[in-house]
């Protein structure tokens, strides 16, 4: 069965790969020493859980042998999350999702065809477009 979004993947499954990579992010709380290290450990972590979580809930998928998926992860210290902005383009416009992968929560998503926008919002507020969203994205979860 492929792991689509919004498929009916076993919950008893969905809930134990989730556990792991909480606890995989959880674990990681700054060392007593080197910050920049530590810091340095905690991203490393984020991509790594990052490329599992996307891998199990997103991909691989292909067209062309292409991906259609494709993902940025971020981990942003001050609140201490791990997040991903994923990309699915298409020959007319793209959908842009931003995920908590901590928690698998979606945050919010922008979607376009051609000049149009079909849908907008971050963390449940609406929003104008690309350019809005990603500057709400950009300052609120994918600070440093």
């Amino acid at each position: 069965m492929k792991n689509i979004p919004g498929s009916t993947m076993c919950r008893t499954t969905r809930f134990a790969v989730m556990v792991l990579l909480a606890a995989g992010l959880m674990s990681c709380a700054p060392h007593a020493g080197d910050a920049a290290r530590a810091a340095y450990e905690v991203q490393e972590r984020c991509g790594r859980i990052t490329r599992e979580w996307f891998n199990v809930f997103w991909g691989p998928k292909t067209q062309n042998n292409l991906s259609v998926f494709s993902y940025q992860n971020h981990y942003n210290a001050k609140l201490n999350r791990c997040f991903a902005r994923i990309l699915q383009p298409d020959a007319n416009g793209a959908t842009y999702w931003l995920f908590d992968v901590n928690e698998n929560r979606s945050l919010g998503d922008v979607t376009t065809s051609g000049t149009e926008l079909i849908h907008c919002d971050v963390n449940g507020k609406k929003c104008a477009g690309v350019k809005e969203w990603e500057a709400e994205v950009a300052s609120t979860y994918m600070e440093r």
